[in-house]
């Protein structure tokens, strides 16, 4: 059994970080968390989610408002190096329109995606799925810091 955190930017003496961790409920496998704080990406004041064990207390996913920018950024960038617009990329890889755009964006993270998903994605982007799902690996290549 895991619980679901979000953390929102508060302007407190009380918060001495600045983020708030909001309870937003149990959940049975950790990966339930996608749905329930969709919402909440789209504010300004979001922060990250957090999921963690209640048993061992152990935080088992942690991802970042800056990590879903970056994955998005990436896919913009890796789309674009192919001379593809949105449009194409969707109907090469038979992923819906409105889900590339939301990836791009942010509003959706790419690693709750079907896995078919992110192989057509990376397969018509010549690259490897590695390269579409992870935010911490940036490169100068890809218009990066």
């Amino acid at each position: 059994m895991y619980k679901l955190n979000v953390g929102y930017r508060v302007n407190t003496k009380a918060s001495k970080t600045g983020v708030k961790w909001e309870y937003r409920g149990k959940l049975e496998s950790y990966s339930e968390h996608i749905p329930s704080w969709r919402e909440a990406i789209k504010m300004d004041c979001f922060v990250g989610v957090k999921v963690t064990d209640i048993e061992t207390q152990e935080v088992v996913f942690f991802e970042t408002k800056e990590d879903l920018t970056m994955l998005g950024k990436k896919l913009k960038f890796m789309r674009e190096q192919k001379g593809m617009t949105q449009q194409e990329l969707a109907e090469k890889s038979h992923v819906n329109l409105r889900s590339i755009q939301n990836y791009e964006q942010g509003f959706k993270d790419i690693n709750g995606a079907k896995v078919t998903t992110v192989l057509a994605l990376a397969e018509v982007l010549g690259c490897d799925v590695y390269d579409i799902i992870n935010p911490r690996e940036w490169s100068p290549e890809w218009g990066g810091e």
